[in-house]
């Protein structure tokens, strides 16, 4: 039996309905449900649109079709991007290996549907009736469970469900409700890994590590940060924190005169196709009047093989300003040699398991120095990462690598760290940075509203000032008075800010109160976080809050409503 209406969704109980049915015609058969996804159906829809995404689907279900009878098989579709293959009759497991690599197979060998050139990526999950269960439900969980492992293992990859997976998922499941507040609650934070010239070991940037520690669970590995972000699309706030937060803290260093670190931030697919970034990243940049040569966007192979010619348009306009791209992990995934001259693509860096190969005793530790080589002679940079022993750090040099990152030049460590790991220079204030700089592009033409707004920036300042004071220790009065008041004025600006919105009947005010109120209760708790009057790790962090906030705020949510004020419409 086959459904073959795969462009309507079916309703559950009818799917639950009918793979009765399957396993009831054939009660003393073993069966495979084989759970298909469509792993990057969502960027599919956002790049071609929903009518060419439904044009996958029929693709895809017309392969399913060839390949499975209606004698020995049923074939679903689960929701927009799945289907679930019911399949019986056969001998032996290795028939369901070759069904679900065959699977796989056939849509990696088409790249063109209906005209457009397209990279179509599965995940595949089987559980086995009746090892894995009796009912339809039970059955369906675990080649669900299967398919989420199989998407964590890599593209194109199918698994059979296993019986500890079920805590995998829980595990997993935990750690999502969890992420969803983590930004909120402040629980992330930014440590930086130094990139040093191979000859000297002087450190020329660093690279931005996210890392997560949570009160119930402890410290979450990167990784698995990064899968449930990906998969939940909290990448993009994530992101975007990771950013601003990495940028602000390489405008702090060049203030202190350290003018050419650079600084490396790695971006995800779903980053780049939001169509908010680039122009985020420029704003940024012009707002802390960074110098762009100095920031340094890492992607991954995978990256590129996604939506290729939107990403590399935006990847050459970033390159147009100055920042330059690092292709990370090199030699890792899927690029090769001959591609790299045409990738949008400044920096390569190989992948740390060419660096482990320069300490074996035989012939392979001549393919780093040959790949170093090459890439140089296509004209890119070149950064050896992973880099762990002395005799790794020689054979580099030796091989003409002149930038290395590894542990032993230094693990990741906090913004405080950094600053010990760096030569001294001459007394520099930071607040010389830190200032609140008011910018005509802040102004909303709203003259009251762009009163209040400068006022708070002057606020800022002058607890900048008292902050990086060399007596601060001294200013602890000054400092609760002028925080005390920025806590005032801010109140009395937003009242006096919904007012305004009210009065013209803003939709989005509701949203706007509840920034507001972050605001304040985000202040509120750092600045009890503090431990004594010349605390200023504690008080740097507030300023730095208080600034992207209200730039970020003012150029984002206020900006909204003056646009739509300027239409002169009734209803904004």
């Amino acid at each position: 039996m086959v459904n073959n209406n795969y462009l309507e969704i079916p309703d559950y109980t009818f799917v639950y309905s009918e793979i009765n049915k399957c396993i009831l015609a054939h009660p003393d058969k073993t069966a495979a449900f084989i759970y298909v996804e469509i792993d990057n159906f969502k960027e599919i829809n956002t790049n071609f649109g929903y009518s060419y995404g439904n044009k996958v689907v029929a693709y895809i279900a017309e392969i399913l079709l060839s390949m499975f009878h209606a004698d020995n098989s049923c074939i679903f579709r689960l929701c927009s991007d799945s289907f679930l293959i019911v399949f019986h009759g056969w001998k032996s497991i290795a028939e369901v290996d070759e069904a679900a690599i065959m699977i796989i197979q056939s849509v990696l060998e088409t790249n063109q549907i209906e005209g457009c050139f397209v990279n179509v990526y599965l995940n595949i999950g089987i559980s086995i009736y009746p090892n894995n269960g009796q009912r339809v439900e039970e059955l369906l969980k675990c080649s669900s469970i299967a398919v989420s492992k199989a998407r964590y293992s890599g593209r194109n990859k199918y698994v059979f469900y296993k019986d500890h997976m079920q805590n995998s998922i829980l595990k997993k499941s935990t750690l999502e409700n969890h992420l969803h507040t983590a930004l909120k609650n402040y629980e992330f934070e930014i440590h930086y890994q130094p990139q040093v010239k191979a000859d000297s070991g002087e450190i020329l940037g660093f690279e931005a590590l996210l890392r997560w520690n949570n009160t119930e669970l402890g410290d979450i590995s990167p990784m698995e940060i990064i899968n449930i972000a990906e998969e939940n699309y909290l990448i993009i706030p994530i992101g975007e924190w990771v950013l601003r937060n990495a940028c602000f803290f390489l405008k702090e260093l060049h203030s202190m005169g350290y003018d050419n670190l650079t600084m490396s931030i790695n971006v995800s697919v779903n980053q780049l196709l939001d169509d908010d970034f680039i122009n985020n990243i420029f704003d940024l940049s012009y707002h802390l009047g960074l110098n762009t040569e100095c920031l340094h966007l890492e992607i991954t192979e995978s990256v590129l093989r996604e939506s290729y010619s939107i990403i590399s348009q935006r990847l050459n306009l970033l390159r147009e300003k100055g920042i330059k791209i690092a292709l990370d992990d090199f030699g890792k995934g899927y690029s090769s040699l001959s591609e790299l001259k045409d990738l949008p693509v400044d920096i390569i860096k190989i992948d740390k398991t060419f660096i482990d190969m320069i300490t074996t005793e035989n012939r392979e530790k001549v393919i780093t120095g040959m790949l170093i080589s090459i890439i140089q002679k296509l004209g890119k940079e070149v950064i050896a990462e992973g880099v762990e022993t002395i005799e790794q750090r020689d054979y580099l040099l030796e091989n003409n690598c002149k930038i290395l990152q590894g542990y032993l030049f230094g693990k990741p460590v906090s913004q405080e760290k950094v600053l010990e790991m760096l030569p001294k220079k001459t007394k520099t204030e930071r607040s010389s940075f830190i200032k609140f700089m008011w910018k005509k592009d802040y102004e909303m033409d709203i003259p009251e509203v762009d009163k209040q707004h400068k006022y708070l920036f002057e606020l800022g300042n002058k607890i900048a000032n008292l902050v990086f004071s060399d007596n601060i220790s001294d200013l602890s009065v000054e400092i609760s008075t002028i925080l005390g008041e920025l806590m005032d004025y801010a109140n009395y600006h937003f009242k006096c800010e919904e007012e305004v919105m009210e009065k013209h009947c803003f939709v989005h005010l509701g949203t706007h109160k509840k920034g507001h109120s972050y605001f304040i209760k985000t202040v509120e708790r750092i600045a009890g976080e503090v431990k004594n009057p010349a605390d200023r790790e504690t008080l740097s962090k507030l300023l730095d809050f208080t600034y992207l906030w209200i730039t970020n705020h003012i150029l984002k949510s206020d900006m909204k409503y003056k646009i739509l004020f300027d239409k002169g419409e009734n209803k904004i």
